[in-house]
């Protein structure tokens, strides 16, 4: 299982380097992912703070992406209902 960093899932979910992109899909995509609270707290302020998403619409990338069949949350209880 490979654990993933902030990076990897804001290239995910705002596609703004398509070398970038590239790559993380290509990790999200070839193994079982680990997703360390501590990084879905760093990418929401990312998101936020420096892309100028909406809560609504990070938590909605957010739930895509723990819902990929590959990805294991960290503490998953307590992120769906902080996305809730």
């Amino acid at each position: 299982m490979l654990a993933v960093d902030t990076n990897d899932i804001v290239r995910l979910l705002v596609n703004d380097d398509p070398g970038q992109t590239a790559r993380a899909i290509a990790v999200f995509d070839s193994e079982p992912i680990f997703l360390p609270k501590t990084v879905v707290l760093e990418a929401e302020w990312v998101l936020r703070y420096c892309y100028g998403l909406e809560r609504k619409a990070i938590a909605k990338s957010f739930r895509a992406v723990a819902g990929l069949p590959n990805v294991t949350l960290e503490n998953q209880t307590e992120v769906a209902d902080a996305l809730a």
